[in-house]
């Protein structure tokens, strides 16, 4: 069963494989299934903390509907909530990102000339928005880097860019913080900030042989240097790999409705056995 990380937050797991979501702390070993939404097809979720009410949501959208659903841990309820005000053409493959109060992803609008953009969204007022790109950025995936909104990007297909947005919200603060050049057959990556300040890569390459054999990666790339170190290599076929910032808490420990988890697995898609 394809199980992803909708997002993590003060030591809780948002997971979710198809239609059902379940929220795990690994440090204590405490699971809470989640009820499926009022929903026929999820085409995005995403897991915040709304420090208002002091309690975690998450979102579930289908954009063919549209229907917007929010779901409250502390009522272990859905709710509607109004759907973003313009129709989207579909998700970009990167995954939501809660960043100051906002989930944010990069989505591209049903228009003749589609442009994208990231679609935010409130988890305390439960209300849709937009942060607009300067040029048309082909963005991967968005982070965080020393407490400012990044994203990276690969215009060009050769190189990996990474940016940051100097002031939240304002358009015109977007600059260029580095550049990766691409490694050969490389088909895509992620990247993880880690505490010292530099930037972990996963990289997916494929072999240029007759058998198509997909290979993971990792290396450490550090800023001040410009560096990048090899770390590890996953065996062959692990190609797919999803990377979070994960702290240990005492999260869902007085919920009820918790129930204890097994053994911590780790777990890759598509590995050979």
């Amino acid at each position: 069963m394809l199980t992803s990380v909708v997002g993590s937050c003060n030591g809780i797991l948002c997971l979710r494989d198809y239609d059902n979501i379940s929220l795990w702390n690994l440090s204590i070993r405490c699971r809470v299934r989640v009820p499926s939404p009022p929903l026929i097809y999820i085409a995005a979720a995403g897991f915040g903390f709304d420090p208002i009410t002091d309690d975690y949501k998450i979102v579930a959208i289908d954009f063919d509907e549209p229907k917007t659903f929010v779901y409250s841990l502390k009522t272990e309820s859905w709710s509607e909530v109004p759907s973003p005000s313009s129709r989207l053409l579909y998700m970009s493959i990167s995954k939501p990102y809660f960043f100051n109060g906002f989930l944010h992803r990069v989505v591209v609008p049903d228009d003749p000339h589609p442009s994208r953009f990231i679609l935010t969204f409130n988890v305390s007022s439960h209300v849709f928005g937009r942060i607009l790109f300067p040029e048309h950025w082909i963005v991967e995936q968005l982070t965080t880097i020393n407490g400012c909104l990044a994203l990276i990007s690969s215009e060009d297909g050769d190189s990996w860019k990474i940016r940051v947005m100097g002031e939240y919200g304002k358009t015109e603060s977007w600059s260029l913080l580095f550049e990766l050049k691409n490694d050969p057959f490389c088909r895509s990556a992620a990247f993880q900030p880690i505490t010292n300040g530099d930037l972990l890569a996963y990289y997916k390459q494929d072999t240029n042989g007759d058998l198509l054999v997909h290979y993971g990666r990792s290396k450490v790339y550090k800023p001040q240097t410009r560096l990048l170190t090899k770390l590890f290599e996953y065996r062959p076929n692990c190609y797919k790999l999803e990377m979070d910032t994960y702290v240990e808490s005492l999260e869902l420990v007085d919920k009820q409705s918790a129930t204890t988890c097994g053994k911590t697995v780790w777990a890759c898609y598509d590995c050979a056995k």
